[in-house]
């Protein structure tokens, strides 16, 4: 009976782990997305108003 109740536990905490893990890992990938769109509509503003060292902003974005 008590290796049972164990085995339940286990199941529980293994679930609410994988569940933790998966959680984590899709905000990171999405605070990672924001992150690049906000630096590729950057590129986009700077490039549009013709900033006077390009090259210094490829080397960057590249």
């Amino acid at each position: 009976m008590p290796q049972s109740n164990t085995w339940i536990d286990a199941n529980i905490y293994t679930l609410w782990l994988q569940l933790g893990i998966f959680i984590t890992c899709t905000s990171i990938m999405m605070l990672f997305v924001s992150i690049y769109f906000t630096l590729k509509q950057r590129h986009n503003l700077i490039r549009k108003m013709n900033n006077p060292f390009p090259s210094s902003n490829n080397l960057q974005f590249h």
